[in-house]
């Protein structure tokens, strides 16, 4: 390969065998994360037969990172980040099994749901920073970007064939069996990632050095002098305040205005994943034509029009092949621009962060980031009892319109060009 040619993913396959190890394990986690998304949302909704409950569930899976991450984050630091996936993956793949047995004996009411699914989010609060240290180390830096894209595009793959199968598997076999694979996909992934070769020396040493306290506030230090932390954290928070009405009022929408079929929800989650599959797989390229800013601002008028046509589709003015038809390719859309704005973040991420303060970072990230979730939650929890669905997308087409422009004149996001 010439040495001025940026590397491609056969490249990083190929000199990368560590990483890869880390991808396998990433695809066959989402593909049960993909079971337990539409499955959990299924149960919930079918138990309590509430559009604001599942909102709450859907929120409250996003309090722990918002509330627990910053500070172990620094956990993450002090310890080998190996093993703290490993064990995170196993806690989660417990957890799971809990949840299937309880449905398996009758036994299951929404409060068990929401707190299993606060006990998995604590959990992840622990691992997901100690993972983009893992897949820092590992990955040498000139294949950030092919590797951030390869990631993106096989695990969104596995969500997308999670997704296909999950409709099949809970009206033919029920919700048990698809929570009993999600649990298997999280135990198969430890095994995998026991494979990865990674000694982490420096940080033993830092731990010996150093008190959590000083490790904690010296990230908060670094997250305010940072010139493009406190930057990442808040157009993260902005796209993932406007992906929430899509992820936590899919089934009642589907239930109030369409067919009322897991095969439709399954149906828009596949065009969902394709978009964002598309999104990465074509990212490298797309990104040599269309700047930084250009792909964060996607998501917002893309948001705008797909809001947009949900409330219209729910008028029932078009028939009802053509009304799915319609939001399935809003669906399609949303998840190319998704992947474009989280492809774009996670490359400026690791391009601009200090490798020293790399985990504590990403805690902080994921917190700033995650905070608007359960917020918006419990706002359309709240007002979707008030008003009807429908009322609450054309409330977030505007606020989307509004953020487009608010992206667009900010000087902050014109930097990153």
């Amino acid at each position: 390969m010439n040495e001025s040619a940026a590397p491609t993913k056969c490249d990083l396959i190929k000199n990368q065998r560590d990483y890869t190890m880390l991808i396998i394990s990433n695809i066959v986690n989402r593909f049960g994360d993909s079971l337990d998304i539409i499955t959990f949302a299924w149960i919930m909704y079918q138990i309590s037969g509430s559009a604001a409950l599942s909102a709450i569930m859907f929120g409250m899976n996003m309090l722990p990172t918002v509330l627990l991450q910053p500070f172990l984050g620094v956990l993450s630091e002090r310890f080998n980040k190996k093993y703290i996936v490993i064990i995170v993956d196993i806690i989660r793949g417990l957890l799971v099994a809990f949840i299937a047995l309880l449905y398996f004996l009758g036994s299951l009411n929404p409060v068990h749901l929401i707190v299993t699914t606060i006990l998995i989010s604590s959990v992840e609060a622990l691992g997901m920073p100690a993972a983009m240290g893992l897949s820092t180390a590992v990955l040498d830096k000139k294949y950030y970007e092919v590797g951030v894209s390869l990631n993106y595009t096989v695990t969104n793959i596995a969500q997308l064939l999670g997704t296909a199968l999950a409709g099949v598997i809970i009206s033919q076999l029920g919700p048990v069996i698809a929570i009993i694979i999600d649990a298997a996909t999280f135990f198969i992934s430890a095994l995998i990632k026991l494979a990865i070769r990674y000694k982490e020396s420096h940080v033993l040493r830092e731990k010996t050095e150093n008190s959590y306290l000083t490790l904690l506030k010296q990230g908060m230090s670094y997250a305010f002098k940072s010139k493009y932390l406190l930057v990442f954290c808040v157009i993260a928070a902005l796209v993932n305040m406007l992906l929430v009405p899509m992820n936590s009022l899919s089934v009642a929408y589907i239930a109030q205005y369409l067919n009322d079929s897991a095969d439709i929800l399954a149906i828009f989650n596949m065009a969902c994943s394709i978009g964002m599959i598309g999104g990465g797989l074509l990212y490298t390229k797309i990104s040599k034509y269309i700047s930084h800013r250009a792909q964060l601002l996607t998501i917002a008028l893309v948001s705008f029009i797909f809001y947009l046509l949900l409330a219209i589709v729910g008028l029932q003015i078009f028939p009802l092949t053509s009304g799915i038809t319609i939001i399935t390719i809003g669906f399609l859309l949303i998840g190319i621009s998704a992947s474009l704005a989280s492809s774009c973040l996670g490359i400026l991420f690791m391009r601009h962060i200090d490798p020293a303060y790399i985990s504590r970072s990403n805690a902080i990230l994921n917190a700033g980031a995650t905070a608007m979730i359960p917020i918006t939650s419990f706002f359309i929890s709240f007002f979707s009892a008030q008003i009807s669905l429908l009322a609450i997308f054309v409330i977030f087409s505007v606020i989307s319109i509004l953020m487009y422009g608010i992206l667009n004149i900010s000087k902050k996001v014109k930097s990153l060009n």
